[in-house]
């Protein structure tokens, strides 16, 4: 799943979005789950779990990253082997030209020549990275992991911890995370290292749900209704000191709550001269 961010009250929260099918294909989305609440609950989770999985994770990783680092030095060894002969079959190619044809022959030294200078940039790349990552897995690095895992819960819940770096050390720790979506969030959490755990989460709330007034406002408002214009319902309702999400009440809010449900305009299920009783489907976020 892929993840992306979106602003909410000055903060960023990510979404875990199931897309490739749906780019590839043109058809919709497969799913898309709010990761909030998923991102605190294994949070929590690595805090708990850590300690007892301390030395098993931390001789895991350690085993595990001269692996990976071998396995990349091979990749790029390739790439220098295969620049190496695309410079060779140039070199061919241009040996065996007829001198006398100047302008074939220019050409192909050209093409030599531009090869040599991609085999030379593969071989110096090369070389810094094969260099990077005999520093990465250093007596440093080593200590580095080592702290993590014994002393894991101060860095991550330290408020100066930036979330770039405890991504870093969720990758260090967990091998994957599945997430099942159905009545609710079954988030299968894997270490590094083979230990599993397996969180049950309320499906979180959408962006109108989390925009839904309280159940008892509306009511309220519902009763008051009956008796009250919107301005004098936002009037009565502010003098109790009623809450109105930070700020105070007004005639636009008071018709964005009734419009949040079906409310009469007279009163529960009465008539007046305002009018008689409407349903609207447009939740409150939307107005």
């Amino acid at each position: 799943m892929a993840v992306r961010y979106h602003s909410r009250k000055e903060r960023l929260v990510p979404e875990y979005v199931c897309q490739r099918d749906g780019i590839e294909h043109a058809i919709s989305i497969c799913q898309r789950v709010i990761g909030d609440q998923i991102d605190k609950a294994v949070g929590k989770l690595l805090v708990e779990s850590v300690a007892p999985l301390a030395l098993e994770v931390t001789l895991s990783v350690q085993e595990e990253l001269p692996a990976r680092i071998e396995e990349v030095d091979k990749l790029r060894k390739k790439q220098v082997e295969r620049a190496r002969y695309e410079a060779d079959l140039a070199q061919r190619r241009y040996l065996h030209v007829d001198p006398t044809n100047r302008l074939v022959a220019d050409s192909l030294e050209a093409d030599w020549n531009e090869k040599l200078r991609i085999l030379t940039k593969a071989q110096e790349e090369y070389e810094r990275q094969r260099h990077q990552d005999r520093v990465a897995v250093g007596e440093t690095q080593r200590a580095r992991i080592a702290v993590l895992a014994s002393d894991f819960p101060r860095p991550w819940q330290d408020p100066n911890t930036s979330d770039r770096e405890r991504k870093r050390m969720v990758r260090l720790l967990l091998a994957d995370v599945t997430l099942i979506r159905g009545n609710r969030i079954t988030v299968h959490v894997r270490f590094n290292g083979g230990a599993a755990k397996t969180l049950e989460l309320p499906k979180p709330l959408t962006a109108s749900e989390l925009r839904m007034p309280p159940a008892e406002i509306v009511a309220e408002v519902d009763r008051l209704t009956e008796d009250y214009t919107d301005k004098q319902i936002a009037e009565i309702l502010n003098q109790r000191g009623v809450s109105g999400w930070g700020q105070r009440f007004n005639r636009r809010i008071i018709a964005r709550l009734r419009n949040a449900r079906p409310i009469c305009a007279g009163g529960s299920g009465s008539r007046s001269p305002r009018g008689s009783c409407f349903s609207s489907r447009r939740t409150f976020g939307a107005v």
